[in-house]
């Protein structure tokens, strides 16, 4: 993989410097120490709002200067109330008026055999291009495909690599899910009990899946007690009552990791009601848990996921298609770790990021 690193305000935070892919155990293990940032305590609305305000034309190293007006798209969601989702969703809505963009959006509500009907719902509808956001990227080759025979572009954001995508733009799933589960060992000393809750249905939680069970493997003094598959829609309140039925079957339990924040923020709860001394981390950068980091809860950390950007790549990359660029097959975006040391003030993104964009 060549990179091609494009610096701006978001990414990565100080510790770690502009990370590659490689060598990221190590260097996450000593960059954990997070400083700065601590005396922030004013309420925010959350980075999500820093990423949809006061957008320039570089904002994010993504230039939408030159793209062409008055554009007609289509954007496939999987669940447009998943918090993160919805962030994304916020951001396309800021970034089309200024774009003179149609967006025709249409939520699949966590039912991925939905995708072909909307697909033709689109294209009937006069999409020039098509996003599929946050889709699980099992059978979207086939469900895409009379997209690709109208000669239609296919971008997938969040929806992983599949062979009929034009275009993928991801987060690095690797590295945040490396940089989640570290803190989650540090601040367990590398010992005791542990819960999971988990969601594969996306190649993104899938890879969140693999890399805390390959950390976890690393240290055989952290022992996972609890491995649970959280049902998706309905994530918030099923994460919430199975949090609740098990805390008070461990009381040793130390730590519980969550694939995503929405299953975060309902175990946040669930111990915020037991009173017990167990701390919550995950993956999103949602403003629901920064809120929740904000205000001391047992969610203590979180990767920051800027769906705002990606919306700005997403277009840009449909843009570009539909003028016959050439277009790199697969981007990754950085996520940092956000936690109360360096949880920025409303409408601030934290202090020294950049953002490496990784092409492929």
């Amino acid at each position: 993989m060549t990179t091609n690193q494009t610096p701006s305000r978001r990414g990565v935070i100080k510790g770690f410097g502009a990370l590659g892919a490689t060598g990221i155990g190590a260097t996450l293990l000593a960059g954990c120490d997070f400083g700065g940032g601590s005396d922030k305590t004013t309420q925010a609305e959350g980075v999500g709002a820093a990423a949809t305000s006061g957008a320039s034309t570089a904002d994010g190293g993504v230039d939408l200067s030159n793209v062409q007006k008055g554009r007609k798209v289509g954007l496939i969601s999987l669940d447009n109330s998943a918090a993160a989702v919805a962030v994304g969703l916020q951001g396309m809505n800021a970034l089309k008026k200024t774009i003179d963009w149609e967006v025709n959006v249409v939520d699949i509500k966590g039912d991925p055999s939905a995708v072909p009907g909307a697909v033709s719902t689109l294209l009937a509808q006069g999409a020039e291009a098509i996003m599929c956001y946050a889709l699980p990227n099992v059978g979207l080759d086939q469900a895409v495909k009379p997209a690709n025979d109208k000669g239609v572009p296919v971008i997938s954001l969040v929806s992983g690599r599949f062979e009929n995508a034009d275009a993928v733009a991801d987060f690095d799933e690797w590295v945040s899910s490396a940089r989640t589960s570290l803190y989650t060992m540090q601040r367990m000393e590398f010992a005791g009990e542990i819960a999971l809750l988990d969601f594969t249905g996306l190649e993104a939680t899938a890879i969140r899946s693999i890399v805390i069970r390959q950390i976890i493997d690393r240290f055989p003094d952290v022992k996972i007690v609890e491995d649970i598959t959280v049902k998706v829609p309905g994530q918030l309140q099923d994460a919430h009552d199975r949090t609740a039925a098990f805390l008070g079957k461990h009381p040793d339990l130390k730590a519980i990791w969550c694939c995503f924040d929405d299953i975060a923020l309902g175990a946040n709860t669930a111990v915020k009601e037991s009173g017990k001394d167990v701390f919550v981390t995950s993956i999103d950068g949602v403003p629901t848990a920064l809120d929740a980091i904000r205000k001391g809860d047992p969610l203590a950390a979180t990767c920051y996921n800027d769906q705002p950007l990606l919306m700005r790549i997403g277009v840009s990359l449909a843009d570009r298609l539909l003028q016959g660029e050439s277009v790199p097959k697969v981007g990754y975006q950085d996520s940092p770790l956000i936690t109360a040391d360096n949880l920025p003030a409303a409408g601030e993104l934290p202090d020294g990021f950049i953002t490496p964009f990784w092409q492929g």
